[in-house]
């Protein structure tokens, strides 16, 4: 999940959680699709679904923190082919004194965010093109 480097730029520890990656990248779904105007409902018949495969979560501290997230969405409607979109979100935590656990957090929260509402803008985007008409 992340690593840990010296001032010779040395790979010294790893980074991991012991957390749901899925659930972080999820949450911030919540939050930020009703920011852009999408309405998340479970389960929903003809309603889009939104599936979203999470690539890389990684942190690194150095003389700073910083933090990727990389994620493939997929918007899925009736009647039109899917959308499909590949979102980074980058997060930094600034000067890296020593390499805290809550720095990591909080650098891969940011990145985790930064994903979040560019994956909610690949769905506005997605939901409000209208799905071409059946040739008959």
């Amino acid at each position: 999940m992340g690593f840990v480097r010296n001032g010779f730029y040395m790979h010294t520890a790893d980074v991991e959680t012991s957390d749901e990656v899925a659930a972080w990248v999820a949450s911030a779904l919540r939050v930020e699709l009703p920011r852009a105007g999408i309405g998340v409902v479970d389960g929903a018949e003809g309603v889009p679904t939104v599936a979203v495969a999470i690539l890389r979560v990684h942190s690194n501290a150095y003389f700073s923190y910083s933090g990727n997230v990389s994620l493939d969405v997929t918007v899925r409607r009736e009647g039109a082919a899917d959308t499909v979109a590949h979102v980074v979100g980058e997060g930094s935590g600034g000067v890296n004194w020593a390499s805290t656990g809550d720095s990591h957090a909080d650098t891969l929260a940011d990145a985790v965010r930064d994903a979040a509402r560019k994956a909610a803008a690949v769905v506005r985007t997605a939901v409000s093109t209208q799905a071409p008409t059946p040739n008959m």
